[in-house]
């Protein structure tokens, strides 16, 4: 159950890091920052819970399903520190340099958001549920998102280019994006890995 919860605020704070990024005032960033310090609590307490099992005697599939947890729980407090961090430092220096994002850009970017909220929401579903099926089908996500950070790529590199005002700056926070956006879909991908792997155990068949 607590691993559940601390799936559906990193799901929040993810649903809240691309429109601080674009549009966000101080606060707003703040407080989605402030944000992750109750999830890495929360992570925290899980660990210790489940070394303390893993220090029981333990029948299969237990075992297996303790592995996947603390994986899971990794995964989830990674995912929140990359918004915390990256993406959060991005939003302020968009602030601290007036930096505007150009309509084309966030377009890409924001369709490409969508896709990994998507597939986070899946993903989450599938450790709640033990889904294997939700699994395969974020698993299988990855060349749309990959062919949405192409576009993205290719349009960033041509506006480059060109002589706007905080051009680079611009330029950096939204290459910084693209690529914490291919670091959660990755950390969203091996979370699925492990659902998948631990439901395919021969002792979780049993």
């Amino acid at each position: 159950l607590e691993l559940v919860r601390v799936g559906d605020k990193v799901l929040d704070m993810l649903g809240d890091s691309f429109p601080c990024l674009i549009v966000g005032t101080r606060e707003r960033i703040a407080s989605l920052q402030k944000r992750d310090e109750e999830i890495d609590a929360l992570t925290d307490a899980i660990v210790i819970y489940l070394h303390k099992l893993a220090s029981t005697e333990l029948v299969a599939p237990q075992p297996t399903y303790l592995q996947q947890y603390l994986g899971v729980s990794n995964y989830y407090e990674q995912i929140a520190d990359v918004i915390e961090t990256e993406m959060v430092a991005d939003a302020y220096k968009r602030l601290d340099h007036g930096v505007q994002i150009s309509e084309d850009s966030e377009k890409l970017l924001r369709e490409l958001y969508k896709a990994i909220y998507a597939a986070a929401q899946l993903t989450f579903e599938a450790v709640a549920e033990n889904d294997v099926k939700k699994a395969a089908d974020v698993l299988a996500t990855k060349k749309h998102v990959n062919g949405l950070m192409e576009r993205a790529r290719s349009h960033l590199y041509l506006q480059l280019k060109g002589e706007q005002p905080n051009q680079l700056t611009e330029y950096k926070v939204e290459s910084n994006t693209l690529e914490n956006f291919r670091r959660i879909h990755l950390m969203l991908r091996t979370i699925c890995k492990l659902v998948r792997s631990s439901a395919s155990a021969p002792e979780a068949k049993e």
